[in-house]
């Protein structure tokens, strides 16, 4: 039996949803000891960060990209010589 569309996605069962959801996150952030506050600093912090940080962080940590291809060598027969198409 499908439940009705009414019972299940309505305002109220939603908001409860989230709301246990926040206390669970809050509740692990202070059980963790990073604090009930974490999240709205994270967040703040987050909304700090600009193309240029990013940029910056990736010249330091990325570096140039390389790429190499290895063609290994092909043998005309066991133990020979090895040649190149």
């Amino acid at each position: 039996m499908v439940p009705s569309p009414s019972l299940t996605s309505s305002p109220r069962r939603r908001t409860g949803a989230r709301t246990r959801g926040r206390r669970g996150n809050l509740a692990a952030a202070e059980l963790s000891g990073v604090g009930y506050q974490f999240f709205e600093v994270y967040a703040a912090n987050v909304r700090k960060v600009t193309p240029a940080d990013v940029q910056h962080v990736a010249r330091q940590y990325l570096g140039t990209l390389r790429t190499v291809i290895v063609q290994p060598q092909c043998r005309t027969q066991v133990g020979g010589e090895g040649t190149r198409p």
